[in-house]
């Protein structure tokens, strides 16, 4: 397959004959996840080079060390493959993809909302409020489903990822974080 890989803002997306387009929207392990990830590879380079591995079975340094690698590489992924009119939602680890395919007749229109939440920290005697603001971006279809395909706290990023995804779908973007539904050119 010719295939080229471009880098949009630390959002890779692949891009296979132009037909098929695979949106990374997130990582599946959060960052404490991945360090323990390099900390047992360094333990198992460590053992390895002192020569002491052989204290336990190699299974158990395999079997790690594959867990650590899936950790780093683990992605949520959506592709959506313009030639056989389907999207794809599921997951990416170690090259290996498992997707939900949904098909559909022709893409509605994109758009991007906003969303907020509150976390509420009580200690004692105060209270802390932390308020997070974040955009998500849907691709909707003609049959009505919705996918979502960009989550960021930048509006201005998310919306320059959503035009490069929009030279292969040829949609119209709104926005409607400000409660009307705005089109984006």
């Amino acid at each position: 397959m010719w295939w080229e890989l471009r880098r949009i803002d630390n959002i890779m997306q692949n891009v296979v004959s132009m037909k098929q387009i695979e949106i990374i929207k997130k990582d599946l392990s959060p960052v404490w996840i991945k360090l323990i990830g390099v900390i047992i590879v360094l333990a198992t380079i460590y053992k390895i080079a002192t020569m002491t591995f052989l204290d336990v079975s190699p299974i158990v340094y395999i079997i790690t060390n594959a867990i650590a690698v899936g950790a780093w590489t683990g992605k949520e992924i959506v592709v959506i493959d313009t030639a056989k009119n389907r999207i794809g939602e599921g997951f990416k680890i170690m090259g290996f993809i498992r997707l939900d395919w949904i098909n559909y007749s022709g893409v509605e229109r994109i758009f991007i909302n906003s969303t907020s939440a509150t976390e509420t920290f009580r200690h004692l005697t105060r209270t802390i409020d932390i308020n997070h603001h974040s955009y998500k971006a849907f691709l909707k279809t003609n049959e009505g489903e919705k996918v979502c395909v960009g989550v960021s706290s930048e509006k201005e990023k998310l919306i320059k990822q959503l035009k490069q995804y929009n030279i292969s779908l040829r949609t119209e973007i709104f926005d409607n974080t400000s409660g009307v539904a705005v089109e984006i050119g």
